[in-house]
């Protein structure tokens, strides 16, 4: 498999689980507490969930390139890490892989 196509199916996979916490903070925002959330890594297997405060993952969400992962589940072919936390990562994706979950980012510009 290329890279190409690697950077592709992981960017595809992240944007997948990214729409699902988007939903989890709709209702972390009505229940006014935070959410746990799904990793946004791109392995299709992984179950892990991350506590993140729905502020944090708010201000995450804001540029449509970034992830929550869980530590050890970043990827540095395809995503450089922004900064870390307790219990999660926040990464950037990065060449094909930023291009691929700017075109699948849901939320309105």
């Amino acid at each position: 498999m290329s890279d190409s196509t690697r950077a592709r199916r992981a960017a595809l996979n992240e944007s997948a689980f990214r729409a699902v916490n988007e939903r989890m903070a709709e209702l972390g925002d009505w229940f006014d507490r935070d959410t746990p959330f799904v990793c946004e890594c791109s392995r299709a297997d992984c179950s892990a969930r991350l506590t993140v405060p729905v502020e944090a993952y708010q201000r995450a969400r804001a540029a449509e390139r970034l992830f929550i992962v869980a530590p050890g589940h970043q990827q540095l072919e395809f995503e450089r890490v922004v900064s870390e936390a307790q219990g999660w990562v926040l990464v950037e994706k990065v060449g094909e892989a930023g291009d691929v979950a700017a075109e699948h980012d849901t939320r309105d510009a």
